[in-house]
């Protein structure tokens, strides 16, 4: 989650002030991951693993 204001905050008026985004700012290179994050937000990084 990520807004350019640091004291945004959801209100009844404006309740997705605040919300989560996807991107495609992550990589894989040589068995490691590598992930650009905006500065003061809130993240989550999901990986998935083939099913054998």
């Amino acid at each position: 989650m990520h807004n350019d204001d640091t004291k945004a905050v959801n209100t009844e008026d404006r309740p997705d002030n605040v919300c989560p985004v996807g991107g495609q700012c992550g990589r894989i290179d040589s068995g490691k991951a590598s992930v650009n994050i905006l500065p003061l937000s809130w993240n989550v990084i999901r990986f998935f693993l083939p099913r054998s």
